[in-house]
């Protein structure tokens, strides 16, 4: 899937590099800069964003915000203790944890955001739970569901 950038950020600006071979392609950021209906949730890790890409993670952050995306960033017990950073639409995440809030429920979650946020980042998910669905859905990955399902 193609993620469509809602967000249009010069991407030489984000960069500490100086150089135009150190540039950052646009679809890089797309997790992140794509969040929005489509898809409520995006995430990258750190060190790409500063080893990879030379992001300045504070101007990303500015803008991704200042574009009403929210941000938080965290350690991951998923990616060997790195730090990710998260962008989240808050309107469009809040809809898809308040339809599916039943099956967040039975699982032991809620569907506040920040708490959803941090579970998926700390808590292993098997495709066979029910909750993977809505964690997939809060991604706007589709089409892994159209793979588990067909």
């Amino acid at each position: 899937m193609k993620l469509t950038p809602k967000v249009n950020i010069d991407t030489a600006m984000l960069s500490f590099a100086c150089d135009e071979a150190n540039t950052l392609p646009i679809n890089a950021l797309a997790d992140l800069t794509a969040v929005g209906k489509d898809k409520p949730l995006g995430y990258i890790p750190i060190e790409s964003l500063n080893s990879y890409y030379k992001v300045d993670i504070a101007k990303l952050k500015c803008l991704l915000e200042n574009a009403g995306i929210h941000t938080l960033i965290m350690a991951s017990s998923h990616h060997c203790g790195e730090s990710l950073f998260f962008a989240y639409d808050a309107i469009e995440l809040g809809r898809v944890l308040k339809e599916n809030e039943s099956t967040l429920i039975a699982f032991g979650w809620t569907a506040d955001l920040d708490d959803f946020i941090v579970r998926i980042n700390q808590q292993w998910i098997e495709t066979e739970e029910d909750v993977y669905d809505v964690i997939a859905l809060a991604f706007g990955a589709n089409f892994l569901l159209e793979a588990k399902y067909n």
